[in-house]
């Protein structure tokens, strides 16, 4: 929890790691970022091969808060990661974004799910996915606009080799009454 109007120097690195072949976690992390206030995370997710993963992530970010947010996923081959990130951001909020997926999973999957439930707030989303050998990795984002004026900017890329597999699905709903929306 990073109160009201505070900056946090420097960056928080979360480290999620599944070490033990044959383990199965089910992590959960919930930040909320106080108005006004700034923080840059970085979260490093690793799975050793053989093991299981089921996390959840949720983030709000208050009145005319910043978030950075980088999220770099690298599993062993046979690994199963299935992880979800949920974002509200609030008046004048704004968020960013970026999220690289090194495959190796069996499969590797990450939801994004942003609500722009206030007016005026801002996301801008990257991702890269990248599926080796016979990896499979798969993307899911959905961004919903509620809030008047918010803006939304989301770009993926991806590259499969071998018989490496990518998947990705967007969407983009835009709420009644969320009038001025920009989304591309």
């Amino acid at each position: 929890d990073v109160a009201d109007g505070v900056t946090v120097p420097g960056t928080l690195v979360i480290h999620d790691r599944v070490r033990a072949t044959g383990t199965v976690v089910q992590p959960r992390l919930a930040l909320r970022v106080g108005a006004g206030a700034s923080l840059a995370v970085v979260q490093v997710v690793t799975g050793a091969a053989g093991t299981a993963a089921n996390s959840v992530a949720r983030i709000e970010v208050a009145a005319g808060a910043r978030l950075t947010l980088l999220r770099l996923q690298e599993s062993g081959a046979g690994a199963c990661r299935l992880d979800r990130t949920e974002l509200v951001l609030a008046a004048g909020a704004e968020a960013s974004v970026t999220t690289v997926d090194l495959g190796g999973g069996a499969p590797a999957r990450q939801d994004l799910v942003v609500s722009l439930a206030g007016d005026d707030a801002r996301l801008d989303a990257a991702g890269l996915c990248l599926a080796g050998g016979s990896g499979h990795v798969d993307h899911y984002l959905a961004v919903t606009h509620r809030g008047r004026r918010t803006t939304s900017r989301s770009q993926w890329r991806s590259v499969a080799d071998g018989t490496g597999r990518v998947v990705f699905n967007g969407r983009i709903v835009v709420a009644p009454g969320a009038a001025g929306t920009d989304a591309a």
